[in-house]
């Protein structure tokens, strides 16, 4: 009887063993060597978008240095802070769960020296970034000034700021974002954060978060001037190339 339903309807010479058994030996390499040569193809494609991401981060933060320089700054950029988020389920149980529009960190820039994690999920409207991408509308946001008259962090307080102060953020999630109160830092940072989108689909959000004091030192969220058209530019690139087709 042979290998296949053939046999079965047409009578033909018994097989060679070897030779079925060399077959069977040699598929696995063969599959194995495609499945692999497209895993290296995609492992170069992906590196090389990483790269150019890293790159388009590192124009970015070079240009906070020459608006530094201009205003005769000494800007810190180990607090500066580059973000790129895509509109992503991160794994299965996403899907299981129907989240709403997730937010997935995809690039960082590694300057950052202390760091503040709050640990939350982000998604579309929460968030400066995440209110940016829902109204597709750059936002350029003192948080620090925004929750000022929440300072002393209480539900109350926090109740009582204006609806769009609070970013999508109930107050659970507002103790876990601001920086603790024995922090040597401000209450929360500033936050330039520019949508992507490709038609009326979101794709994501790139959002640059540094010390209020930096930002307006180089004249970062005041009017919009040449430098808030300047930054805004460079972070648009950065997310249409880190998030485009």
């Amino acid at each position: 009887m042979g290998w296949v339903l053939g046999p079965l309807l047409f009578p033909s010479p018994a097989p060679d063993v070897w030779s079925l058994v060399r077959a069977a030996a040699a598929a696995p390499v063969t599959l194995w060597g495609l499945l692999d040569a497209l895993w290296d193809w995609l492992s170069r494609k992906n590196k090389k978008k990483a790269q150019a991401i890293y790159i388009d981060i590192n124009v970015v933060l070079r240009e906070l240095e020459d608006l530094a320089v201009v205003n005769k700054h000494a800007l810190r950029l180990s607090e500066c802070a580059v973000k790129v988020w895509a509109v992503r389920r991160r794994n299965f149980l996403d899907w299981v769960k129907r989240e709403r529009k997730p937010l997935f960190k995809v690039a960082e820039s590694t300057l950052l020296m202390e760091t503040h994690s709050s640990g939350l999920r982000w998604r579309v409207g929460m968030g400066v970034m995440g209110t940016a991408l829902q109204d597709n509308n750059p936002l350029a946001v003192d948080v620090s000034q925004a929750w000022a008259k929440a300072y002393d962090r209480s539900k109350d307080s926090w109740e009582a700021l204006p609806q769009e102060s609070k970013f999508g953020l109930t107050h659970e999630e507002f103790l876990k974002v601001a920086r603790p109160a024995s922090s040597s830092q401000s209450l929360g940072p500033f936050v330039m954060a520019v949508p992507y989108y490709e038609g009326a689909s979101p794709c994501g959000v790139v959002a640059l978060d540094m010390d209020p004091k930096d930002a307006a030192a180089i004249k970062l969220g005041g009017e919009f001037d040449d430098a808030d058209r300047r930054v805004t530019q460079l972070l648009y690139a950065l997310a249409k190339g880190a998030l485009g087709k």
